[in-house]
C-alpha cells in the first residue's frame, strides 16, 4: 500500500515577513485537526502549554525547587548542599529514551493534518520573533529571556508529541535547525545588553559595593530547557525506527547535511551560553552558585557533541 506524500516543510518567513492570513489556523488547532495530544492546548491561552514536567528529571527538579522559599530570592536557596541542577546527561538520556519508546503507537496522520501543523508553528514562531525584534528596539525589558524560552519551549513540546508518534519525519528536525539558529540571535542579543539569560540585577551594599542579584529560579528554567533540548536532538541524531505495520519500518533521523548545519550551530550557540554563565559564576559571591554553574556549563549540549564531533 502506498503511502501519502509528506507535504514539503516551507520556507520560514523573515522576520518581518507577512503570511497570508488565509494560510493559517484561525483558533488553535482542534482535536479534529490535528489530535497530537487533547490535553496539550488550554482555550483560554493563545501560547500551547503542557499541564505536568518531564517524567525523566521531574524528581530532580522538585529537589531543587523545594529549595527555594517563596520569595523565590537567591539567597535563600542552599548552594552548598545543591551540587546540580539537571540530571547527569547518560542518566537523563536512558530515562527519555525509555520514555519515548513506551510512548503509544497511532495512526498516522494526513497530508492534511500535516500542513495545518506546518502552518500552526510557523505562526507560533512568528509571534515570538516579532516579540523579540519588538524588545531589540528598546532598552526596556519587554520580553525577558526567560518568557521567550517558556514560548520555545511550548512549540518543542508541540514538535516533540509529533515525532514520539514513530512516523516517518515531515519536517520537524528542519524545525529544530531553524529554531537552533533563531536561538543563536537571541542568546547574542541578550548576552550583550542590559537584558540577560538570566536577567541578574546590581545593587549597592552598605558599604557601597556592586552585588549581584539573581534569581534561583532562572537559573533552573534556563538550564533545564537546555537540556531537555539536548535530549530532543540526541535522539533524533540516533534515530528511531519508524512505526509502519506493512512493511519494516525505516530509521528516521538527521540526515548528514542536517548534522553538519547542527553542530556548526550548536558549537556556536554553547561558547555564547557559557560566557553567561561564566559572567553570574565569576560575580556570584558565594561558591555554591560557582559550583553548580561549572557542572552545568559542562552539560550545555554535551549529548549533541558527543554524537556529532
Amino acid at each position: 500500500m502506498s503511502r501519502p506524500q509528506s507535504p514539503p516543510s516551507p520556507v520560514h518567513p523573515a522576520p518581518n515577513e507577512e503570511i497570508k492570513p488565509g494560510s493559517l489556523p484561525t483558533t488553535q488547532l482542534q482535536n479534529d485537526d490535528l489530535d497530537l495530544n487533547p490535553d496539550l492546548y488550554d482555550d483560554t491561552n493563545d501560547q500551547p502549554s503542557l499541564t505536568t514536567e518531564d517524567k525523566q528529571d521531574e524528581a530532580n527538579y522538585d529537589t531543587v525547587m523545594s529549595q527555594v522559599s517563596q520569595s523565590h530570592e537567591f539567597d535563600k536557596v542552599d548552594l552548598q548542599n545543591l551540587q546540580q541542577i539537571t540530571l547527569p546527561f547518560n542518566e537523563g538520556f536512558q530515562l527519555f529514551k525509555s520514555s519515548f519508546e513506551s510512548y503509544p503507537s497511532t495512526s498516522p496522520i494526513s497530508s492534511d493534518q500535516k500542513s495545518k501543523f506546518i502552518n500552526y508553528i510557523d505562526d507560533q514562531l512568528l509571534q515570538i520573533q516579532r516579540k523579540f525584534i519588538k524588545q531589540q528596539s528598546t532598552n526596556e525589558v519587554i520580553y525577558p529571556f526567560g518568557v521567550l524560552i517558556q514560548n520555545l519551549d511550548a512549540i518543542f513540546d508541540i514538535i516533540w508529541i509529533s515525532i514520539c508518534h514513530k512516523q516517518r519525519l515531515f519536517g520537524q528536525e528542519e524545525y529544530y535547525i531553524k529554531i537552533m539558529g533563531d536561538l543563536e540571535d537571541y542568546v547574542a542579543h541578550y548576552s550583550t545588553t542590559t537584558t540577560t539569560i538570566f536577567e541578574e540585577t546590581w545593587q549597592l551594599n552598605s558599604q557601597n559595593e556592586p552585588i549581584m542579584q539573581v534569581d534561583f529560579t532562572k537559573i533552573v528554567a534556563v538550564c533545564k530547557f537546555l537540556q531537555k533540548l539536548d535530549l530532543q536532538l540526541s535522539l533524533l541524531i540516533d534515530g528511531y525506527a519508524e512505526d509502519n505495520d506493512d512493511q519494516g519500518g525505516k530509521t528516521q533521523r538527521l540526515n548528514e547535511t542536517q548534522k553538519v548545519r547542527l553542530n556548526m550551530l550548536v558549537q556556536r550557540l554553547r561558547l555564547r551560553i557559557i560566557e553567561g554563565f561564566e559572567k553570574v559564576a565569576l560575580s556570584a559571591q558565594r561558591n555554591g552558585l560557582r559550583d553548580v554553574l561549572e557542572v552545568e556549563a559542562t552539560r550545555i549540549f554535551e549529548g549533541v557533541l558527543e554524537r556529532l564531533l
